[in-house]
């Protein structure tokens, strides 16, 4: 915790941060030093209005990308075609040079850089519980959990087609390059990022089943087909992949509005922030 010193020179340098003259202004009440806190309550006053409304709307857009990012994967999980392993090659190799497959690779492509820009607002939004801590590692590892996932994706999306299409054209060696990516360590290390990312939803979880302003089950949910997708790799029947981009169109869609929802709450003037820690 900060001295006061030390809020008293956080506010000089950050006038306009609400958090800095909370955290002063009740510094002050517990020193009853009333006319000093009562001036620092009057440049919350003015300040917290504009301040408050650009919360809630980047909250907001946050929640909108969480609701975008998870239609797309049904999308994408509707149109994907089956490529379990043991199918016969020629059927495997239709299947990835196919445009449905290459369609729903572009689109999870789409719905990962969303979900990333969603979790730095469900962190915002977190913020100012008692588990803050958790929330912001959460945000963390959904970021670069989304970031080291990009290469997988960027194979998925160019190389697997060209991989199907040169195989139909009589290039039979060439699946040789995809079953060298599935032998190990290359599995680990490519979805690595994918399991960083399951583990920030994971604690967000946690976090978010601790404070219950939020939909515990939308969230679980959204969880349980995250952790599907990443244990599967994706490779499962039709029906399946299907189940996955059900839970987590249900999930997310329900949990973003939740957040829309909570955005307000969240940041009405009379909310007690004394439970921060």
């Amino acid at each position: 915790m900060q001295s006061l010193s030390q809020l008293e020179a956080s506010a000089i340098h950050q006038p306009n941060s609400i958090e800095v003259n909370q955290a002063l202004a009740e510094a002050y009440v517990k020193q009853g030093r009333w006319e000093e806190a009562t001036k620092v309550y009057q440049t919350l006053a003015m300040l917290y209005p504009a301040t408050a409304a650009l919360f809630i709307s980047r909250i907001r857009l946050g929640a909108l990308a969480l609701m975008v990012s998870s239609a797309l994967f049904f999308i994408a999980e509707l149109i994907h075609p089956s490529i379990v392993t043991q199918a016969d090659p020629t059927d495997f190799a239709r299947a990835i040079s196919s445009p449905a497959f290459l369609t729903a690779q572009i689109l999870f492509l789409l719905a990962f850089a969303l979900y990333s820009c969603s979790s730095i607002s469900i962190y915002k939004l977190l913020s100012y519980t008692d588990a803050h801590r958790a929330a912001f590692w959460a945000m963390v590892l959904n970021v670069i959990g989304v970031g080291l996932s990009m290469p997988l994706l960027g194979i998925n999306t160019f190389v697997l087609p060209l991989i199907g299409t040169l195989y139909l054209e009589g290039e039979s060696s060439v699946l040789a390059l995809y079953f060298a990516m599935e032998q190990n360590p290359w599995p680990f290390l490519l979805h690595f990022g994918l399991y960083l990312l399951v583990t920030g939803i994971m604690i967000f979880s946690w976090v978010v089943w601790r404070n219950k302003n939020l939909s515990r089950n939308a969230i679980l949910i959204y969880l349980a087909g995250w952790i599907s997708f990443a244990l599967s790799n994706n490779q499962l029947p039709k029906s399946g992949l299907l189940f996955i981009g059900i839970l987590i169109a249900i999930g997310g869609i329900g949990f973003s509005r939740s957040l829309w929802i909570q955005a307000s709450t969240q940041f009405d003037p009379s909310m007690d922030r004394s439970s921060r820690s």
